[in-house]
């Protein structure tokens, strides 16, 4: 659960959530407590590791999902 929870931490992080909005989705009382939850894993391993549990499924279901927003 806590690997979710960080994952959609650094997913929010990514799509450029305003901080103070971040931490309290988080739960966070501090920007400090956020800080050590954000920004630690690299978008190429995070890609990497998608790919090698799930393969090019994850790349059909994002592009599923952005053509809902469209």
């Amino acid at each position: 659960m806590h690997a979710l929870r960080r994952g959609c931490n650094r997913r929010w992080e990514l799509c450029g959530i305003n901080p103070a909005v971040l931490r309290q989705q988080m739960g966070h009382a501090s920007a400090a407590m956020t800080a050590l939850y954000t920004g630690e894993i690299p978008l190429e391993h995070v890609q990497a590791e998608f790919s090698s549990k799930i393969g090019n499924q994850i790349v059909v279901l994002e592009n599923m999902e952005n053509e809902a927003f469209a």
